[in-house]
């Protein structure tokens, strides 16, 4: 278990704290269901019983699959 911090984000304090999600994609299917959350993670953004999407990211694995975090 790791405490992701952030710095330098526009409008944040010096540091902030925050979870980090991280998933491995084995096919198209999954994909689209995870690219399907951060479109509703981004739709539903400044809600008040919503937590705070900062930013996705996506990277090949070695054996075909992708990371996303």
């Amino acid at each position: 278990v790791v405490t992701p911090e952030a710095t330098s984000l526009s409008n944040m304090s010096a540091t902030t704290l925050f979870a980090l999600k991280r998933l491995v994609v084995g096919d198209e299917r999954q994909r689209r269901s995870v690219a399907s959350e951060v479109d509703l993670m981004r739709r539903l953004a400044g809600h008040p019983n919503i937590v705070r999407l900062f930013g996705v990211g996506e990277q090949p694995l070695e054996n075909g699959a992708h990371g996303t975090q």
